[in-house]
């Protein structure tokens, strides 16, 4: 279950709980203004959920052969790339979770 606290509201109530089955969801990230989670899965699942309703929208299970570790959004919100503990990393465009790169073995990612 993902919990959606703001932080500048007092309570410790949640404006919102996505009560997701299957895998356990080990990391998630969500772009200003925009209408989806991404949560990336102990089984290597990718997904994207609907923040208004908490529904599944799109899911690539395979995304990765081992458990996700980090998903981080490029600058303009329109690709992700996800990291697993498969030594991979698979970069994706956002509203689709279509995966264009896949890189393997010691590949070194550096953030700008």
């Amino acid at each position: 279950m993902i919990k959606l606290i703001a932080e500048f509201v007092e309570s410790s109530t949640p404006l919102k709980e996505i009560v997701i089955d299957g895998s356990k969801a080990t990391v998630a990230v969500f772009a200003p203004l925009s209408d989806y989670i991404l949560t990336g899965h102990e089984s290597g699942k990718v997904a994207k959920y609907d923040v208004k309703t908490g529904e599944e929208v799109n899911a690539i299970d395979d995304a990765h052969r081992g458990e996700i570790t980090d998903i981080q959004l490029s600058p303009d919100g329109t690709y992700f790339i996800t990291s697993s503990k498969d030594k991979t990393a698979r970069v994706s465009l956002r509203l689709l979770l279509h995966l264009l790169r896949w890189l393997s073995g010691g590949v070194r990612l550096t953030y700008l």
